[in-house]
């Protein structure tokens, strides 16, 4: 294992694999509407999951910026609209980190032609737990009414916990795909993802979220954009035990990290974030 530094593992034209380990304590890190706002969890296997959406909130509405990159696109091409939507995709390329990163659907400029859904360079996994968790039900007691007239007003609830849990994922940023679709993203922009990546945990408390820590993460720089290792094989590297029943903290389980592929480097993320 050889750490780099964040200008490596910031590289746009190779592919970086990472690994994400985090874990939650007596909270709700992504309760699931459709079942109550209980935490997400496996029915099978009893493990917990929760989506991207935790670590990726990709908060620009872009109709209004479609509609402004097509009329600039207009101005150059006239109306060729399949010209038109390709200069607008562009654009909204250029203008926006979060498309670059993330991708997204472009409404507007698919009505005028072809090009309207980006896949973005950064795709990031379901994460899941590394053992089945708990969840607890704790009732509450709503004491202030919805309105003055209410008064006292104690409507009884609950919400919902996990007394601990310790998760991993798996994302990747995929060079190839970047130039395929015409992605112009940069060294800077994958500067500010690893940044705000380190960060989003400890900047966005939430009391229904509990205790969330990153432990964790394990950055995979290969040689090429196509990658010089399987996908599966560097997340299978990390490896995660615990010998007790129910876990209560990080401590409770072992973890060991095996050598890297030849042409991938392992990187620490913390090690190149000061």
């Amino acid at each position: 294992m050889e750490t780099q530094s964040l200008s490596a593992i910031s590289n746009p034209d190779v592919r970086h694999d990472f690994v994400m380990v985090f874990d939650v304590t007596d909270g709700n890190p992504n309760g699931d509407p459709d079942n109550g706002g209980e935490p997400r969890q496996d029915p099978i296997d009893m493990r917990g999951m929760f989506n991207e959406s935790l670590y990726i909130a990709s908060g620009t509405a872009l109709d209004a910026p479609q509609l402004a990159a097509i009329a600039d696109a207009e101005k150059a091409n006239g109306k060729d609209k399949s010209a038109v939507a390709k200069s607008a995709r562009q654009l909204i390329f250029e203008r926006f980190i979060d498309v670059r990163l993330f991708g997204a659907v472009l409404t507007q400029i698919t009505k005028i032609g072809n090009g309207g859904q980006v896949t973005g360079a950064i795709q990031i996994d379901t994460a899941r737990s590394v053992t089945p968790i708990e969840i607890r039900r704790d009732g509450i007691t709503r004491c202030a009414g919805a309105t003055e007239k209410d008064g006292l007003n104690q409507n009884m609830g609950a919400q919902f916990r996990v007394p601990y849990g310790l998760y991993t994922t798996m994302g990747t940023y995929s060079a190839a795909l970047a130039k395929a679709q015409g992605n112009p993203i940069s060294a800077e922009d994958l500067e500010k993802f690893w940044k705000a990546l380190a960060l989003h945990l400890e900047l966005t408390p939430s009391t229904m979220r509990g205790r969330m820590i990153l432990r964790d993460v394990l950055v995979y720089t290969h040689e090429s954009k196509f990658g010089s290792a399987r996908t599966e094989d560097l997340q299978a590297a990390l490896s995660i035990k615990t010998d007790v029943e129910s876990p209560r903290s990080i401590e409770d389980y072992t973890i060991t990290i095996a050598e890297t592929p030849k042409g991938v480097t392992m990187t620490r993320l913390r090690d190149v974030l000061v």
